[in-house]
Protein backbone atom coordinates (compact mmCIF):
# COMPACT_ATOMS: atom_id res chain seq x y z
CA UNK A 1 0.00 0.00 0.00
CA UNK A 2 1.38 3.29 -1.32
CA UNK A 3 1.16 6.40 1.81
CA UNK A 4 1.03 10.01 0.48
CA UNK A 5 1.72 12.94 2.25
CA UNK A 6 -0.18 15.85 2.02
CA UNK A 7 -0.51 20.02 2.91
CA UNK A 8 -4.15 21.74 3.27
CA UNK A 9 -4.90 25.46 3.23
CA UNK A 10 -7.66 26.98 4.28
CA UNK A 11 -8.97 30.57 4.14
CA UNK A 12 -10.95 33.16 6.56
CA UNK A 13 -14.21 31.17 5.59
CA UNK A 14 -13.04 27.59 6.48
CA UNK A 15 -13.01 26.70 2.21
CA UNK A 16 -9.95 24.57 1.04
CA UNK A 17 -8.35 26.72 -1.26
CA UNK A 18 -4.96 25.04 -1.47
CA UNK A 19 -4.06 21.09 -1.32
CA UNK A 20 -0.77 19.75 -2.57
CA UNK A 21 -0.01 15.53 -2.29
CA UNK A 22 3.68 14.52 -2.53
CA UNK A 23 4.82 10.71 -3.89
CA UNK A 24 6.61 8.80 -0.54
CA UNK A 25 8.38 6.90 -2.96
CA UNK A 26 9.95 9.83 -5.22
CA UNK A 27 11.46 11.92 -2.31
CA UNK A 28 10.14 15.65 -2.99
CA UNK A 29 7.85 15.11 -5.81
CA UNK A 30 4.40 16.09 -5.75
CA UNK A 31 1.52 14.14 -7.16
CA UNK A 32 -0.59 16.44 -7.75
CA UNK A 33 -1.29 20.08 -6.74
CA UNK A 34 -4.29 22.15 -6.42
CA UNK A 35 -4.82 25.93 -5.72
CA UNK A 36 -8.03 28.30 -5.68
CA UNK A 37 -8.15 32.54 -6.38
CA UNK A 38 -11.57 33.10 -6.08
CA UNK A 39 -13.24 31.74 -9.31
CA UNK A 40 -9.88 30.13 -10.55
CA UNK A 41 -7.90 27.09 -10.34
CA UNK A 42 -4.47 26.15 -10.87
CA UNK A 43 -3.80 22.42 -10.83
CA UNK A 44 -0.95 20.47 -11.99
CA UNK A 45 -0.86 16.49 -11.92
CA UNK A 46 1.81 14.25 -12.48
CA UNK A 47 0.75 11.24 -14.18
CA UNK A 48 2.89 7.66 -13.94
CA UNK A 49 3.36 5.07 -16.76
CA UNK A 50 5.21 2.54 -15.19
CA UNK A 51 4.46 0.15 -17.72
CA UNK A 52 6.64 0.98 -20.01
CA UNK A 53 10.72 1.01 -19.37
CA UNK A 54 12.01 3.77 -18.23
CA UNK A 55 8.76 4.82 -16.38
CA UNK A 56 7.27 7.88 -17.96
CA UNK A 57 6.02 10.95 -15.61
CA UNK A 58 4.12 13.02 -17.80
CA UNK A 59 2.23 16.80 -15.88
CA UNK A 60 -0.61 17.92 -16.89
CA UNK A 61 -0.96 21.57 -16.06
CA UNK A 62 -4.03 23.48 -15.80
CA UNK A 63 -5.81 26.58 -15.37
CA UNK A 64 -9.56 26.49 -15.32
CA UNK A 65 -11.31 29.67 -15.07
CA UNK A 66 -15.21 29.21 -13.38
CA UNK A 67 -18.27 31.42 -13.50
CA UNK A 68 -18.25 31.10 -9.47
CA UNK A 69 -15.98 31.57 -7.16
CA UNK A 70 -14.89 28.03 -6.19
CA UNK A 71 -13.76 25.87 -3.44
CA UNK A 72 -11.65 22.51 -3.44
CA UNK A 73 -13.90 19.23 -1.96
CA UNK A 74 -12.06 16.12 -0.80
CA UNK A 75 -13.36 13.05 -1.62
CA UNK A 76 -11.40 9.68 -0.84
CA UNK A 77 -12.30 6.30 -2.61
CA UNK A 78 -10.28 3.55 -1.65
CA UNK A 79 -7.75 5.69 0.59
CA UNK A 80 -7.28 8.27 -2.41
CA UNK A 81 -7.94 11.49 -2.30
CA UNK A 82 -9.37 13.41 -5.06
CA UNK A 83 -10.45 16.93 -5.27
CA UNK A 84 -13.78 18.02 -6.47
CA UNK A 85 -14.29 21.28 -7.30
CA UNK A 86 -17.76 22.95 -5.91
CA UNK A 87 -18.96 26.36 -5.82
CA UNK A 88 -17.44 28.30 -2.40
CA UNK A 89 -19.37 28.13 0.89
CA UNK A 90 -21.11 25.28 -0.64
CA UNK A 91 -22.12 21.81 0.37
CA UNK A 92 -21.20 19.12 -2.03
CA UNK A 93 -23.59 18.36 -4.54
CA UNK A 94 -23.93 17.34 -7.90
CA UNK A 95 -24.12 21.25 -8.83
CA UNK A 96 -21.13 21.97 -10.40
CA UNK A 97 -19.98 24.90 -11.47
CA UNK A 98 -19.83 26.48 -14.89
CA UNK A 99 -16.36 27.12 -16.14
CA UNK A 100 -16.13 29.72 -18.46
CA UNK A 101 -12.06 29.70 -19.44
CA UNK A 102 -9.76 26.39 -19.75
CA UNK A 103 -6.22 25.98 -20.65
CA UNK A 104 -4.46 22.58 -20.10
CA UNK A 105 -0.61 21.87 -21.02
CA UNK A 106 0.89 18.30 -20.85
CA UNK A 107 5.05 17.76 -19.92
CA UNK A 108 7.14 14.84 -20.80
CA UNK A 109 8.80 15.49 -17.52
CA UNK A 110 11.95 14.00 -18.97
CA UNK A 111 12.12 16.37 -22.19
CA UNK A 112 11.34 20.70 -21.23
CA UNK A 113 8.96 21.16 -24.10
CA UNK A 114 5.10 20.72 -23.84
CA UNK A 115 2.30 20.36 -25.59
CA UNK A 116 -1.23 22.31 -25.41
CA UNK A 117 -3.65 19.71 -25.22
CA UNK A 118 -6.89 21.38 -25.12
CA UNK A 119 -8.22 25.68 -24.60
CA UNK A 120 -11.81 27.33 -23.99
CA UNK A 121 -11.67 31.05 -24.82
CA UNK A 122 -14.74 33.75 -23.12
CA UNK A 123 -17.14 33.99 -26.23
CA UNK A 124 -16.78 37.39 -25.32
CA UNK A 125 -13.25 37.28 -26.30
CA UNK A 126 -13.89 36.08 -29.63
CA UNK A 127 -16.50 39.10 -30.24
CA UNK A 128 -13.62 41.88 -28.34
CA UNK A 129 -11.44 40.60 -31.43
CA UNK A 130 -14.12 40.52 -34.40
CA UNK A 131 -15.37 44.13 -32.93
CA UNK A 132 -11.57 45.90 -33.19
CA UNK A 133 -11.24 44.34 -36.94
Amino acid sequence: MENFNSISTYDKSNNLVSYVEFEDYIEGQPKCFYNVSGNVLSRIHVNEDYASQPPVFESVNSYIEFDDNIMLYPLTIGGEVRMEIIKSGNTYSSNYPGISDRFDTYTELSTSSSNIESFRLKSNFIDDCLNKL
